[in-house]
């Protein structure tokens, strides 16, 4: 069961870094943008949506990765003075409540997708006017892989409940 942990904790992680590299072409698409609209005085038709759509993209993808680091917000003045046991306690109990919505939302987001692809409905924001079921696949990649990094989560405090082991406290810090 860990090598399928790890292996899913690895795949976030790529899968992240694959996001990441999504800032490139929004870098570029504002860029040319910018450059389009005070340079010469013809903006484009594209760089709107496209700038959300790789925006939106490049969050879903680290959703996931930003979990399994500790990267999310949250309040530790409690896991500081509560023992070990009680921090397990109390993230398997949000983790097992969080990964019900978050599930959830990855069905309506799935469902959103393929309706979306049968129907080829567009976005409607500008005269480019692309179809919307990349980005909306890409919002239900998105919260699968967080998903799967919360049972990650979820398995691995768990078993350090079960075996007695210590509360894992993360800082946010990424490597």
């Amino acid at each position: 069961m860990f090598k399928f942990l790890d292996a899913v904790d690895s795949t976030v992680k790529w899968i992240a870094y694959i996001g990441a590299i999504l800032l490139l072409p929004l870098i570029i698409a504002m860029l040319t943008e910018v450059i389009s609209r005070y340079v010469f005085d013809a903006p484009t038709l594209w760089a709107y949506e496209t700038a959300y759509m790789l925006t939106g993209s490049f969050f879903l993808m680290g959703i996931g990765y930003t979990l399994q680091v500790g990267g999310h917000v949250k309040v530790d003045f409690l896991t500081d003075i509560l023992p070990d046991r009680a921090n397990l306690i109390i993230y398997i109990i949000g983790y097992a409540f969080t990964g019900v919505f978050v599930i959830w939302s990855t069905w309506g987001l799935t469902e959103s997708f393929l309706e979306t692809y049968k129907t080829g409905e567009t976005t409607g924001e500008s005269a480019w006017n692309p179809v919307l079921w990349p980005f909306r696949a890409m919002a239900a990649f998105g919260f699968f892989v967080f998903a799967l990094q919360i049972l990650v989560e979820l398995c691995r405090n768990v078993t350090r409940l079960v075996q007695g082991e210590p509360f894992e406290r993360k800082d946010g810090h990424i490597s």
